[in-house]
C-alpha cells in the first residue's frame, strides 16, 4: 500500500485528495485500488502514514504521540444498502453518473435515518464513507437532490423495466405466466400547494389535508415492480388501467393473472383484463351483496360454507367458498358486546327516569336512538316507550340474517382449474396481504414516505420512486434474514448502528459491517 496525493484544478480553485492506495496483480496487470480516503487527516498524520507505509519505524515520530483519536465516519450502513443495490440490479441499472449516486444516497438515507433532503445534504451525508463506498469524489447540495428527483422521475419506467428483465435474466425465466399483486393506498401532504395533492378518501385516518393516492405493483414474492402517483380524488378502481398497459409494455409476459381486492376489480376492471389487447386472467373477491345475490339466485347455497374450501363454477367463472370460524365467533362476540352495551345504557336511563320524574322521556329516546345507528345496530335493535319508561326489543330473525355470513367469504377467478386449484388460487388471493405488508413498511417509521414536503409534481414522483427502490432493497434483507425471525424494525435499526446480527444467531459470524454477505 502507498500514499497517493492528487491535485485537481477547476477554475481557479485547486481541489487536494489524499488516498491510501493498493496494488493488486490480475494476471500480467497490475490495477490500483482506493482502500481509504485522507484528504481531512492532519499533514503531520498523513506524513506519519506515509513514512509508515514505506517501510520507516513509526516510534521514531517526535509527534506520533500528540495524535488525536477521534470518530471516523459511518461506513457500515451504507456500504450494506450499495452492496445490496448492486446485487438486486439497482446500481446497474442507474449506472455510475452522479445523479446515479445521489440517488442511492437518497435511498440510503431513507432507510437508515429517514430525513428531509436538506439534512442528508447538510448533516447525515458528511458523516458517511461516500467517497470511500462509491470509490469516488462527490459535492452535492440539497438543491442537486431535488434536481435527481425529477431526473428519477423522468427515467422511472425505463429504470423499472431494466430491473424487471435483470430479474428474469437472474432467474432464467423466458415468457411464463405470471402473477402481480396490486393495492392502492394514500399518503398525506404538507401545505397546499402540492401538485397532484387533493381531498379524497383517507387511509392515513387524517382529516382535512390533501393527500395523493399511491398504487403499488409487486410479483408473487412480494417485490415491488412499479409504483404510480394519482391525483389525491382518484378512486382505486380507475388506476388498473395504467398497471396493465405497464405488464403488456414493459414486462413482455404472455399470461398474466391480475390479483386485486374486491373494490379495486370490479366488473369494468375484469372486462378490460379479459378482453384484447390483454386477455389475461383475474383473481378477485366479492362483495358481501353479491354474495347475498348469488345465494338469491340458486348458484351458491349457504351449507357449502365451511372451514373447509368449496369450489362452485357458473358461466365459466369459479366461485371458491369458505368460513373462517375464527372470524364468524369474533364477528358474533362483537355483536353480543354492542346490544349489551345499548342494553345497559338503557337500564341507565330508565334509573335516570326513575329517580327524575320530570326528565323528558322522548329526548332519552332520541339519544338512545342516535346511539343504536351509530353502532349500526338499527335493524336488529328497536325501543319504544311504555308507562314512562324506555323498552327494548331484540329482532332475532334479523340477528340471525346479520350473522348469516359472518366469516364467509368468495373468492373469484376465470383461471381454469388445470392451470390453478383451488387452493392455490386462494393462496394466492390471500399472498395480497404482501402488498398491504409493503405499504405499512413504506409508510412507517422503516421509509416514511408520508408526509410529503416537495411540491413540483417530477419531485412527488420522485420522492415516491426513491422509497420504492428502498422498500425493494428492505425486501431483500427481510428475505435474507427470514430464518432469524427478528422484526424487521429491529434489524434496520441494528443496520444503522453499524452493529452485527452476530449474538442472535447461530450461524452468522460478527463482521466489521455486512450480516448479509
Amino acid at each position: 500500500m502507498y500514499v497517493h496525493r492528487n491535485f485537481k484544478k477547476v477554475g481557479s480553485k485547486v481541489y487536494r485528495s489524499v488516498l491510501i492506495m493498493k496494488s493488486i496483480r490480475v494476471g500480467k496487470k497490475v490495477r490500483h485500488e482506493m482502500v481509504l480516503n485522507i484528504s481531512k487527516l492532519p499533514n503531520p498524520v498523513i506524513e506519519a502514514i506515509d513514512f509508515a507505509l514505506k517501510g520507516g519505524n513509526i516510534k521514531s515520530l517526535s509527534d506520533i504521540r500528540d495524535i488525536k483519536q477521534r470518530q471516523g465516519k459511518s461506513y457500515g450502513a451504507i456500504k450494506v444498502v450499495v452492496e445490496i443495490a448492486k446485487r438486486i440490479g439497482i446500481m446497474g441499472t442507474l449506472d455510475n453518473r452522479k445523479e446515479a449516486i445521489l440517488s442511492l444516497i437518497m435511498i440510503a438515507g431513507r432507510i437508515i435515518c429517514q430525513k428531509s433532503r436538506w439534512y442528508l445534504a447538510n448533516f447525515w451525508a458528511k458523516e458517511q464513507s461516500i467517497e470511500e463506498v462509491f470509490k469516488k469524489e462527490i459535492e452535492f447540495t440539497e438543491d442537486d437532490f431535488y434536481d435527481t428527483l425529477k431526473w428519477l422521475s423522468k427515467h422511472q419506467r425505463k429504470i423499472e423495466k431494466r430491473l424487471w428483465m435483470n430479474k428474469i435474466k437472474a432467474t432464467g425465466k423466458e415468457k411464463v405466466r405470471e402473477i402481480f399483486f396490486y393495492d392502492v393506498t394514500s399518503s398525506y401532504v404538507e401545505g397546499e400547494k402540492t401538485e397532484l395533492a387533493d381531498y379524497g378518501y383517507s387511509r392515513d385516518e387524517i382529516k382535512r389535508k390533501k393527500q395523493i393516492a399511491i398504487g403499488l405493483l409487486t410479483d408473487k414474492e412480494g417485490d415491488p415492480l412499479t409504483i404510480e402517483v394519482f391525483r389525491g380524488n382518484t378512486n382505486d378502481n380507475q388506476t388498473v388501467i395504467n398497471q396493465l398497459e405497464k405488464i403488456r409494455q414493459d414486462y413482455g409476459v404472455e399470461r398474466v393473472v391480475f390479483v386485486g381486492d374486491r373494490g379495486m376489480i370490479k366488473t369494468e376492471q375484469i372486462k378490460e383484463i379479459t378482453k384484447e389487447p390483454y386477455r389475461w386472467s383475474y383473481i378477485t373477491a366479492i362483495t358481501k351483496p353479491q354474495i347475498e345475490k348469488l345465494i338469491r339466485c340458486g348458484v351458491l347455497q349457504l351449507g357449502l360454507f365451511d372451514s373447509e374450501l368449496c369450489e362452485i363454477e357458473h358461466e365459466g367463472t369459479r366461485y371458491i367458498l369458505r368460513k373462517n370460524p375464527i372470524v364468524a365467533l369474533e364477528a358474533k362476540n362483537n355483536l353480543e358486546k354492542r346490544i349489551r352495551f345499548i342494553e345497559s345504557k338503557v337500564e341507565d336511563k330508565n334509573n335516570y327516569l326513575r329517580r327524575h320524574k320530570r326528565a323528558k322521556i322522548d329526548i332519552a329516546l332520541k339519544n338512545l336512538n342516535q346511539e343504536i345507528k351509530k353502532l349500526n345496530l338499527d335493524e336488529i335493535i328497536s325501543i319504544d316507550k311504555n308507562d314512562g319508561f324506555i323498552i327494548i326489543s331484540i329482532n332475532q330473525k334479523a340477528k340471525e340474517d346479520y350473522l348469516m355470513l359472518s366469516g364467509c367469504y368468495v373468492i373469484k377467478t376465470d383461471v381454469s382449474k388445470n392451470e390453478l386449484s383451488k387452493e392455490i388460487v386462494h393462496n394466492r388471493y390471500k399472498d395480497l396481504t404482501k402488498v398491504e405488508q409493503a405499504f405499512e413498511v413504506l409508510k412507517s417509521g422503516l421509509l416514511e414516505v408520508r408526509p410529503i414536503f416537495v411540491r413540483k409534481e417530477a419531485s412527488v414522483r420522485g420522492h415516491v420512486f426513491v422509497c420504492m427502490l428502498g422498500l425493494k432493497i428492505i425486501h431483500y434483507i427481510e428475505q435474507a434474514l427470514q430464518s432469524l425471525s427478528l422484526p424487521l424494525k429491529y434489524i434496520i435499526e441494528t443496520l444503522s448502528k453499524g452493529e452485527t446480527l452476530g449474538s442472535f444467531s447461530n450461524g452468522f459470524v460478527k463482521t466489521p459491517y455486512p450480516f448479509f454477505f
